[in-house]
């Protein structure tokens, strides 16, 4: 069985966070999908994206995509999602799917130094962390002084997925937010104020897991 863990949290004078869990039998999703060369050069253009490792970098290119292009990811992605895991049906995928088609592209997300150092930092400590994925880290340390002593004053937001090594399944399960009724992955990844993202890939301890985070941040 395949499994991933899903949290996030939102930061605006408050912070909120929940939990979700997927569980999948061992399928191969790979949808046929021709890049977006337009969008690749954009990416590669970016002055940090070298600094990214491959799976940083597929990450990158995968949020984007579905910011810029909300019907194509249920045309092209969630369509093949449903036939290899129809236990995914519901009434959430039915209201992905109406919020996809009804979106407009979202803005561009700019890689930020501070924000990378932070997402990594963070993926590395629930890596080693037992109870996570958690937004608070071993020391104690809370998202909120997290993204405050990196200097994100305010409009800021976390998403952490542990699972196996699938990017795309990973982004698109945070999409669902299947039995997550606040759908807060979903709403902090399609939200238009952020303009700033930094990633982080860490190998957990556990066998053949990774944990993922995605940091978020407005203009300051």
């Amino acid at each position: 069985m395949k499994w991933l863990t899903l949290v996030f949290v939102f930061l605006v004078s408050f912070a909120q966070a929940q939990r979700s869990q997927v569980i999948l039998p061992n399928k191969a999703f790979r949808p046929s999908h021709t890049r977006d060369l337009q969008l690749q050069q954009q990416l590669i253009d970016q002055p940090l994206y070298t600094k990214l490792n491959p799976m940083e970098q597929e990450l990158y290119y995968w949020t984007n995509y579905a910011r810029l292009n909300p019907k194509a990811l249920w045309d092209s992605l969630f369509v093949p999602l449903l036939v290899v895991y129809p236990s995914l049906k519901g009434s959430y995928a039915n209201s992905l799917k109406e919020t996809l088609y009804n979106a407009q592209p979202q803005p561009f997300l700019k890689l930020n130094e501070t924000l990378i150092k932070v997402a990594r930092t963070h993926a590395n400590d629930n890596a080693q962390n037992p109870d996570a994925p958690t937004h608070t880290a071993r020391d104690g340390e809370s998202f909120e002084q997290r993204v405050k002593n990196a200097g994100i004053r305010y409009c800021a937001g976390e998403n952490i997925s542990m699972g196996h090594a699938d990017v795309l399944l990973d982004l698109l399960l945070l999409y669902l937010d299947k039995d997550l009724p606040s759908l807060g992955h979903r709403k902090t990844l399609m939200n238009p104020n952020f303009t700033t993202i930094g990633i982080g890939y860490a190998k957990a301890n556990k066998k053949d897991q990774w944990v993922a985070v995605q940091e978020f941040a407005c203009t300051q």
